[in-house]
């Protein structure tokens, strides 16, 4: 999981590095949380990528707020995007279905 390194190529903090330093050990246990996977095995979800950002947690609220169960796939790099990813699993609970990964990263997806 590269995407989970301290630096990008440019010297920006990752994941990792963000969330250690935002609030430690307890920061990063939140965020983890949110990627428990509970897929059901008969589910037919949309998948979009990118669906903790703004464009992609509003669209996916759509789907939700529709009935139907959502994958959200991102590396969660960008600050705020976990906080929308969040709010997406309060509001929408077994229906949504994190997947922390990055599109660059072949086994991860």
């Amino acid at each position: 999981h590269y995407h989970l390194g301290a630096v990008s190529h440019d010297n920006q903090p990752k994941l990792l590095a963000r969330l250690l330093t935002e609030g430690g050990i307890d920061r990063l246990a939140d965020v983890t949380r949110l990627a428990t996977p509970r897929l059901a095995t008969h589910a037919a979800p949309i998948v979009i990528t990118g669906g903790s950002g703004f464009i992609g947690s509003n669209l996916a609220d759509s789907f939700l707020r529709d009935g139907e169960d959502v994958v959200i796939l991102d590396n969660l790099q960008r600050p705020g995007v976990d906080q929308n990813l969040a709010w997406l699993m309060e509001r929408h609970r077994d229906r949504v279905h994190p997947v922390l990964a990055d599109v660059r990263d072949f086994n991860g997806i």
